[in-house]
């Protein structure tokens, strides 16, 4: 009887210790970047963990989003990295975006990376499989933060830093330097109108430096400034043309 009853305290604890894997849906909402998410499956809470579903979140989040019914993995990239999370696996692997995929039947997909542990796996909820947010997002850089009071979760994007290439800017004001100093090396006597172009032109500049100096430093407004400088370069080779001076025109007069 003895025996019986350590056997039943077993079972008791074992029972008991399950109640904590147990999840149960709660009212949480979903912001990302400040815009809520709408759900078809509310989210849940397992182990202390919020699970969500996961498309219409990562999608929000700006990453192309695929679903293998076949090994039951959600794929999700942003182009520079690549994430697999595996229903029941216990790992989600990540990688350099762009790679190939490989899939092991029974073992979810294969990347050439690296792995890192979650202690909640993905699962499958009233047919929607649902992962845990927070490693997902961190991974691809986002801030997730939990609000207690509003019971909200919410994922704040990193904006990545733009890079500005001003390489044909740059060539296009040197090339413009290099004909204003033939110009004005030149020893051709320039008559009133022309002097009037060159300071017509001049004022131009001004204004095109103090627009520069307003303008938001963005790739778009890099190449609208050069665009504008290439036009004066062109206007000035026409008046010196007119004027038959000698200018050097990429790298020849």
């Amino acid at each position: 009887m003895l025996k019986k009853i350590i056997a039943l305290v077993g079972a008791l604890v074992i029972t008991v210790g399950s109640f904590n894997t147990v999840f149960c849906e709660v009212d949480i909402s979903v912001k990302v970047n400040g815009e809520d998410v709408e759900f078809d499956q509310p989210p849940v809470i397992e182990n202390g963990r919020t699970m969500i579903p996961f498309r219409a979140v990562l999608e929000e989040m700006g990453l192309s989003v695929d679903w293998d019914s076949d090994t039951k993995t959600v794929i999700c990239t942003d182009g520079e990295k690549i994430a697999a999370l595996t229903v029941g696996s216990d790992e989600m692997t990540v990688g350099d975006g762009g790679q190939e995929i490989f899939k092991i039947k029974g073992e979810g997909v294969c990347i050439n990376g690296g792995s890192v542990s979650i202690d909640v796996p993905a699962k499958i909820v009233n047919g929607r499989t649902l992962v845990p947010i927070r490693i997902i997002a961190e991974s691809f850089g986002a801030d997730v933060i939990w609000n207690e009071e509003s019971r909200t979760v919410e994922i704040n994007m990193k904006m990545k830093e733009e890079v500005i290439n001003e390489s044909e800017l740059e060539k296009a004001c040197d090339e413009l330097m290099q004909i204003l100093t033939d110009i004005a090396e030149s020893e051709v006597v320039l008559d009133e109108g022309i002097v009037d172009e060159f300071l017509s032109i001049t004022d131009e500049l001004y204004e095109l430096q103090a627009l520069w100096d307003e303008m938001e430093y963005t790739q778009e407004n890099v190449d609208k400034v050069t665009e504008m400088v290439k036009e004066v370069k062109l206007r000035v080779i026409d008046i010196a043309r007119e004027a038959d001076i000698n200018i050097n025109i990429d790298g020849t007069k």
